[in-house]
């Protein structure tokens, strides 16, 4: 006999299809909100290091390798990790960038992610923060993930406790609209990607692996609706923080960009499709005519010239990009061009200005 109760909601075909809309992007190309992320990499890649740097670009609402922070937005980062050498990386980004005060929360306590009571913590966690702030929170950092599963009896090798651990991550994100992003290990043969259940694989919405010694690389190798390949080149760069009881400095590493490598380019530029590269060069040959100064509101150098992205489409159409005569074709396909541009780190753009990365300027034949 059928119990009576209250059924699972859902949307009919044509609701679906007459709700699709933009992603909700945190950070966008990499980072949207309601889904979740893993970073990986060998001990000492400096994997933390970029997700704190990731952090304070959300909380701050800055670019980040050309991609448009959506924010501003709070960050909680659970360092189950080297609580410690977060907060002094934090210290070191206050010093660098005299910054005074970022929305970004740093919770030392262990947090058992196999434990479905932990979710209510986690969401109380949350609110807590929104309030102090009075902004809420779009993203949450797990550094480690392991450590998260281990601390509720879990071992990361077993695809039974990782699919625990992200059944919980999924009730977080159905509570609070927020992205998970996960801070994992290589194992043993890092071309075989995360250490422990290949799981992850299947649960992650974006994957990104970080490999290198002196240069370091995040590639994106694996993505539900984003092109794979190189995302940002970074090295580290040490900060010095004062000196200790002993007259000795104190240091941290924080990461500093790297220009990508002409192979590298041309790599991404061959992922392009015809109609992106055809924005690309339009717009490095519009710069160049009348490219101006940045407003100081987009904090750039004056070395980077800028121009608005309504005269960046006019002088495309004028030179025949896309002549579909379907209404509205010729704009859907402006607005993926250009999307697909701004997610491989080429277009910067912000309060409608656009500029090319200066690994892209020059007129273009």
């Amino acid at each position: 006999m059928r119990r009576e109760g209250h059924s699972f909601p859902f949307l009919t075909f044509d609701e679906a299809a007459a709700g699709a809309v933009a992603k909700p992007w945190l950070l966008k190309g990499p980072l949207a909100r309601g889904e979740t992320s893993a970073w990986i990499g060998a001990p000492g890649s400096l994997k933390s290091a970029l997700l704190t740097d990731i952090a304070v670009c959300v909380a701050a609402n800055r670019s980040w390798y050309e991609r448009l922070s959506k924010g501003p937005a709070a960050v909680i980062y659970f360092a189950l990790e080297r609580a410690n050498l977060v907060r002094r990386r934090l210290a070191a980004y206050r010093t660098r960038h005299g910054l005074e005060s970022l929305p970004i929360a740093v919770v030392a306590n262990l947090v058992n992610l196999m434990d479905a009571a932990t979710v209510e913590t986690v969401v109380a966690t949350i609110e807590a923060v929104e309030k102090r702030f009075g902004l809420p929170v779009g993203l949450l950092i797990f550094d480690t993930y392991a450590k998260a599963i281990s601390a509720g009896g879990g071992d990361e090798d077993k695809a039974r406790d990782q699919g625990v651990m992200f059944a919980n991550i999924q009730r977080i994100k159905e509570r609070r609209v927020v992205h998970v992003a996960l801070v994992g290990h290589t194992g043993k043969d890092p071309t075989r990607g995360a250490r422990g259940s290949n799981a992850i694989l299947g649960d992650a919405d974006l994957m990104v692996t970080i490999t290198g010694t002196d240069i370091r690389s995040a590639t994106i190798t694996k993505a539900n609706d984003l092109p794979e390949g190189p995302i940002a080149s970074f090295r580290a760069d040490l900060v010095e923080l004062g000196t200790d009881e002993d007259g000795d400095e104190i240091t941290v590493a924080v990461i500093a960009e790297v220009q990508t490598a002409p192979a590298q380019r041309e790599a991404t530029r061959k992922r392009l499709k015809p109609r992106a590269e055809l924005a690309r060069r339009t717009l490095a040959n519009l710069l160049c005519d009348v490219g101006e100064e940045p407003p100081a509101g987009l904090s750039l150098s004056a070395s980077v010239k800028v121009v608005s992205r309504d005269a960046w489409r006019k002088r495309a159409y004028s030179e025949g990009f896309c002549c579909e005569s379907a209404p509205g074709a010729r704009r859907t396909a402006w607005g993926r061009a250009v999307e697909d541009l701004k997610m491989f780190g080429m277009v910067g753009e912000l309060d409608g200005w656009v500029w090319l990365a200066r690994d892209e300027l020059g007129p273009q034949s």
